[in-house]
C-alpha cells in the first residue's frame, strides 16, 4: 500500500469522526433568536386537580385559634416533616373540594394557588378577623428522563420551575442530548420543544407543572459513549497504529 493510499484512508477515518460529532448549534441553549413581540400571555400559576395536596396554614396572634386551625402541622410540632405533611395535608378530592376543621369543605375548582389563599381568607374570616392563610402545594413533582446526568424524580419547594433549572437539578444535558427535541409528557399528551430556540421561553412549557415527565432523548449520531476528547485521542491511536503497520509492510 502507498503513502498516498493509506493517507486516503487515514482522511476517511478522521472525517468519519468528525462528521459523528455535533456542531456548535446543536448543542448551545438560546442561540437562535426569537421576536418577543410574538410572545402570549400565558399562564403559569398551577390550577388545582384532584388529587393535589395542599399544605394550609392559618396563622392569628391567638395561639389558641391557632391551634384549633392547625392541628396536624402545627410548627410546634417536632415530628412536622416533608413526609409529615403529604399524610396530614388537606387531599383536594374529586369534587374539588377539601375539608379543613372548624370552616368545613371549601370547594377549589379552577382555582390557582394564590386564588384559593384568597378563598380561604374569605371563610376564615367569619371566625377570626385578623388571621393570615398560608397554602403550599406540597405534592409539586417532576420528572427529569433520559440523556441527562442525574436523571430522577425531583420535588419542587417554589411555586414554579422553568424547564431549565429542571434541567440543571438533572445536572445538565449530556453531551449525546438532542437539545432540538425535549419531550414534555402533560396530562397523557407528549409536547416537543427545542431548547436551542429562545422562542422556547415564551412557551406554555417553559414553566412546568406538577407531575411533568421531561424525556431527553439521544442525537442521532451517537455511537459512542466517550467524550470529544476521548473519542479525539483514540482516533488519533488508531491512526497511529495503523500508520504503523503499514510503514513495517513497505
Amino acid at each position: 500500500m502507498t503513502n498516498l493510499n493509506f493517507l486516503k484512508i487515514l482522511i476517511l477515518y478522521l472525517t468519519a469522526i468528525t462528521i459523528s460529532c455535533a456542531p456548535m448549534e446543536d448543542i448551545v441553549y438560546l442561540n437562535k433568536q426569537y421576536n418577543v413581540e410574538n410572545k402570549n400571555n400565558i399562564s403559569y400559576d398551577h390550577i388545582i386537580k384532584k388529587g393535589d395536596i395542599l399544605d394550609v396554614k392559618i396563622i392569628s396572634n391567638n395561639k389558641n385559634i391557632f391551634e384549633i386551625f392547625n392541628i396536624s402541622n402545627s410548627p410546634d410540632n417536632p415530628n412536622t416533616t416533608d413526609a409529615n405533611l403529604f399524610v396530614n395535608g388537606f387531599i383536594v378530592n374529586d369534587e374539588y373540594e377539601i375539608e379543613i376543621p372548624t370552616i368545613g369543605k371549601i370547594n377549589l375548582e379552577d382555582l390557582s394557588i394564590k386564588e384559593v389563599k384568597s378563598k380561604i381568607e374569605e371563610n376564615v374570616k367569619e371566625f377570626i378577623l385578623d388571621a393570615t392563610v398560608i397554602v403550599k402545594l406540597v405534592n409539586f413533582n417532576i420528572t427529569v428522563l433520559g440523556e441527562v446526568k442525574r436523571p430522577g424524580n425531583y420535588k419542587i419547594y417554589d411555586n414554579k420551575v422553568s424547564i431549565l433549572k429542571a434541567i440543571g437539578m438533572a445536572g445538565d444535558l449530556t453531551d449525546y442530548g438532542n437539545r432540538k427535541k425535549i419531550k414534555i409528557i402533560r396530562d397523557s399528551k407528549i409536547n416537543t420543544i427545542n431548547i436551542t430556540n429562545s422562542g422556547f421561553i415564551y412557551s406554555e412549557f417553559y414553566y412546568l407543572k406538577s407531575e411533568d415527565v421531561i424525556y431527553i432523548e439521544p442525537r442521532n449520531a451517537v455511537r459512542l459513549r466517550s467524550s470529544s476528547a476521548q473519542t479525539f485521542i483514540s482516533a488519533a491511536s488508531t491512526a497511529a497504529l495503523i500508520a504503523n503497520i503499514i510503514l513495517r509492510q513497505q
